[in-house]
């Protein structure tokens, strides 16, 4: 009985250690400094996996956002773009 309840336990522990992983490998990639691309109405970015997003999502206005992803061939890259900032108020 202790065993499984070590071993789920264990298991458990297994995603906190691969977000952890994750993060590092994200704050790796952005020292290599990948090559931003900007993106534009006439890409057509081949998103397999999403590993971060950079951005102030609160702030009033347009705001610059940076994502990291990997395409479907592995490759990791860092496309810039712009969002409508989710921080006004209409009153």
């Amino acid at each position: 009985m202790k065993a499984r309840v070590v071993a789920v336990l264990s298991m458990a522990c297994l995603p906190s250690v691969s977000f952890a992983e994750e993060a590092e490998s994200v704050s790796s990639e952005r020292e290599q400094e990948l090559p931003v691309e900007v993106y534009n109405y006439k890409m057509h970015p081949d998103v397999h996996k999403v590993i971060s997003t950079e951005g102030d999502y609160n702030a009033c206005g347009l705001v610059p956002i940076h994502m990291i992803y990997e395409d479907s061939k592995g490759e990791r890259h860092d496309l810039k773009y712009t969002v409508m900032g989710s921080g006004c108020s209409n009153g």
